[in-house]
């Protein structure tokens, strides 16, 4: 107040230097509540020498009672003004975009974060409240948030971590919207943001009448747009059978129903049911999946088709794309386009091995970042990347490689 009121800032400096003797007015403030918890434990050290049965002692009980009820009166006072402060910052750099004071709304934690991106890691914001969390970008030369800022509602959250160390400071958000994988500073960083993600989720959970709306921590990912398999953690196209390195001319692609990375000869296009049934980018495991429900019929929402019969006599489906005006119908066959390496499957995903981590190889006067890992047999590979199904034979049969664990 004194900041935005140049008078109420001169009258309370006045005050304090004839009253307070120069002591801020603040500060006097404080002691109040200082005195208040010091009188508490005054009296819960006075009431250790009353007698069991005397009257006095039934008198302390209740004094110590109320001056406890005052002093969490006073510290709830403070932490709300505090809290207060933050939300008004927070509305400031999103420019009114979020209701930051909606009743029943209450921040739990906000901080920098850097969310892993199938390429690097890139700076974000998270601001988590009792019923959504905002992940948000800093515009450039500034620290109002960009616009494009993620929502994504409580009630529909996974939360993931692996007690692995080599992932000690990751976790993953997993939603219908979008889903995320985070890197903290540390670990005791990643628990609390752990810890505070699964608050929210359990506080949705009490308020919503619908617990079949809330996931499950054991749910499967069958509602959840997939992570992307960062580019860096395979060299070479994640079908069976499939030899393609990739390179700057074979480029890598993603599939967005599972997020596992494809050349280009893998790439089929199928309508995605958690994108809106868009057609996009498939493997061709999940292309064949895909068309298999469509050719049985349980691909589509009845809703969403149209149904003609041609002059030959067969029946054709129209998929419905928007509303009224704007609704158009697409032929569905034509949203799929097979994948020209035909029908591979994916490569398993490796399970835990006993230890597995990046190594730094020392080859020569250089030095190259590997991934080791110590299989069920006990022995030790090492791979160009975390995903990589075969090791590199050079390292396995060179004998003069030194090899060293840079520690954190």
């Amino acid at each position: 107040m004194m900041a935005e009121n140049r008078d109420f800032e001169m009258v309370t400096k006045q005050f304090e230097g004839e009253i307070f003797k120069h002591i801020p007015l603040v500060q006097q403030l404080d002691s109040v509540h200082q005195n208040v918890v010091r009188y508490k434990i005054l009296m819960e050290n006075y009431l250790k020498y009353l007698p069991q049965e005397s009257e006095e002692r039934q008198e302390a009980i209740k004094a110590i009672e109320k001056l406890g009820n005052v002093s969490n009166k006073v510290n709830e006072s403070v932490a709300d003004n505090e809290a207060s402060k933050i939300l008004v910052e927070l509305h400031r750099r999103l420019q009114g975009r979020i209701d930051v004071f909606k009743p029943g709304r209450k921040l739990l934690m906000e901080g920098n974060i850097m969310k892993q991106s199938r390429k690097e890691s890139q700076a974000r914001f998270l601001i988590l409240f009792t019923d959504l969390l905002l992940i948000c970008k800093e515009t450039l030369g500034s620290d109002i948030f960009d616009s494009r800022s993620y929502q994504i509602p409580m009630e529909r959250v996974k939360i993931v971590n692996e007690e692995h160390d080599e992932f000690e400071n990751m976790f993953q958000v997993k939603s219908p919207v979008k889903s995320f994988s985070f890197i903290a500073k540390n670990k005791h960083e990643r628990d609390k943001w752990v810890n505070k993600l699964r608050e929210a989720k359990l506080t949705t959970k009490k308020r919503n009448p619908k617990p079949k709306l809330i996931v499950a921590e054991d749910e499967d990912d069958d509602d959840f747009l997939p992570l992307w398999i960062p580019d860096r953690d395979a060299t070479k196209c994640l079908m069976e059978t499939c030899t393609t390195i990739f390179s700057v001319v074979k480029r890598r692609h993603h599939c967005r129903a599972c997020g596992y990375l494809i050349c280009g000869n893998c790439v089929g296009k199928a309508p995605i049911k958690k994108r809106g049934f868009s057609k996009e980018k498939v493997c061709p495991q999940c292309f064949y999946e895909i068309i298999g429900e469509y050719s049985s019929g349980s691909l589509f929402p009845e809703s969403m088709l149209h149904r003609e019969v041609g002059t030959d006599g067969r029946s054709r489906a129209f998929a419905k794309y928007g509303e009224g005006a704007n609704m158009k119908l697409v032929d569905a066959s034509k949203l799929f386009a097979a994948p020209k390496s035909g029908q591979l499957r994916k490569v398993p995903l490796p399970s835990h091995h006993r230890v597995c981590g990046k190594v730094h190889v020392r080859v020569g006067k250089g030095e190259q970042t590997k991934w080791a890992a110590l299989t069920d047999g006990m022995v030790l590979q090492f791979f160009n990347a975390q995903l990589v199904s075969q090791s590199s034979s050079w390292l396995q049969c060179a004998s003069s490689i030194i090899i060293f664990i840079k520690l954190k």
